[in-house]
């Protein structure tokens, strides 16, 4: 990798302010609302350093804290600092090399600089981080073959360039939908985030600038971040380990949803929420079917929650509705959910415990995805009321299956407790259809 000190910034500013003074070329960029004419100069390579509050490499950055055994606040130092600055070459010089559009690749095979960088007044730059690395990286690795790159052409902002006219303007090129540059979903919620909360620009801007519908929309977005750190760190107890989230998207956003929607309980939410991290968590061994599971968080979970504490021998018991009212716990979704219908009064508590259970989330979501696969199947059979009968055979057929010769003694436990539940459900069920045909016959005359 190469190695480039970090020039003093009184110096790299007296560099630029020369070399703008010097310019005759301009490019347009959007600043401030208004298209602005800006000086493009050439610059030594070495000379710019890299943004370290780059939207696009915050994931990273914390994977590279975890892997190094980093502070946690190492990228929050000052910008100068030749570590940091050498850290962040190494995420960019990995991000320039991405299969899906190598940046290195295509520099290693033109040999020339396409497009000027972006650079504040002082030598930050703004966009073109990876491509200065890749540059870096080349004109090291061969200063003959890649000499055009000992030099680069950059456009050099207006000196009242503040933070957030940065952030905007990264938000502008770097986000906006049908851009080269495309950001993870992720690290666009946690530049969101950082520009309402820390930078405090308005929602009506923020919502120019990344083309939201509506200015709920940023809310929204805002609550799936929440719910994935929730999940790193309350569910999983590996706070910003964002990797981990980078492919579940869908699913958090199909979650954020689902715990928005006012046709479901309050009491439900903690258990349908944790369902969801379970799934989240069981994705890898799910595969794709783990997108066809969003209703089991969502409308179907009432059949779930029966379901799954049928086969797992959980008593659902209820809770009084006075007591469950009188004290609502607060929820960030609050803000989100419109008023809500009378909760329900069931006791999910056990379920919840199950779902958290970590050590057993594999057998869980397997558990899970078969119920799913279930009700999907139940909600597609057109003969409605055979589904009970069909139900009752496959029963009797999968406990016809069972071969206890071939059972490790270690689950013999789990099943005796699985087949007195399967006992105890079975005579309750006998009770009531025997009830039912004595219904249907009428008495004996």
């Amino acid at each position: 990798m190469a190695t480039n000190p970090v020039l003093d910034k009184h110096e790299r500013v007296a560099i630029i302010d020369q070399e703008v003074r010097r310019s005759e070329r301009k490019e347009q960029i959007n600043f401030r609302n208004r298209m602005t004419d800006i000086p493009v100069v050439r610059l030594d390579v070495g000379l710019p350093i890299y943004r370290i509050k780059n939207g696009r490499t915050r994931v990273e950055q914390y994977r590279y804290i975890k892997k190094h055994e980093r502070d946690d606040h190492f990228f929050e130092g000052s910008e100068e600092d030749a570590s940091v600055q050498s850290a962040q070459e190494s995420i960019l010089l990995r991000l320039s090399r991405d299969a899906k559009a190598s940046i290195f690749d295509e520099l290693a095979h033109v040999a020339v600089q396409k497009e000027t960088l972006l650079l504040t007044s002082h030598g930050t730059v703004l966009n073109g981080n990876r491509r200065l690395a890749a540059m870096r990286q080349l004109f090291d690795d061969d200063p003959e073959k890649y000499a055009r790159f000992s030099h680069v052409d950059v456009a050099v902002l207006p000196k009242e360039a503040a933070e957030k006219d940065l952030e905007l303007l990264e938000a502008e090129l770097q986000l906006v939908p049908e851009t080269r540059l495309e950001y993870g979903w992720i690290e666009r919620r946690l530049k969101l985030r950082h520009q309402v909360r820390d930078l405090k620009i308005s929602r009506a801007l923020i919502r120019s600038t990344y083309r939201f519908k509506r200015e709920q929309d940023i809310n929204i977005e805002l609550s799936q971040l929440d719910l994935a750190e929730e999940y790193l760190a309350d569910y999983l107890k590996t706070p910003l380990a964002y990797e981990s989230v980078s492919q579940s998207e869908q699913l958090f956003k199909d979650l954020e949803e689902s715990l928005r929607r006012r046709d479901q309980d309050r009491e439900s939410e903690e258990p349908r929420r944790t369902l969801g991290f379970l799934l989240a968590k069981e994705a890898g061994n799910l595969g794709r079917r783990v997108y066809r599971f969003k209703e089991v968080f969502g409308k179907d979970f009432p059949k779930v929650a029966e379901k799954f504490s049928l086969r797992e021998g959980i008593a659902l018991s209820t809770i009084d509705q006075k007591v469950a009212t009188s004290n609502p716990i607060p929820s960030p979704l609050d803000k989100l959910r419109p008023p809500s219908l009378p909760v329900a009064t069931i006791d999910y508590g056990e379920i919840t415990k199950r779902f958290k259970d970590l050590s057993n989330s594999k057998k869980n979501g397997s558990i899970i995805a078969e119920i799913a696969e279930e009700i999907r199947n139940e909600e597609k059979d057109e003969s409605y009321g055979l589904i009970a009968l069909k139900s009752a055979r496959i029963a009797n057929a999968k406990l016809q299956e069972i071969d206890l010769s071939t059972a490790d003694p270690s689950t013999l436990e789990e099943i005796e407790a699985q087949l007195n539940t399967a006992i105890s459900h079975a005579n309750t069920l006998k009770v009531q259809v025997t009830k039912m045909i004595n219904s249907v016959k009428g008495p004996i005359q």
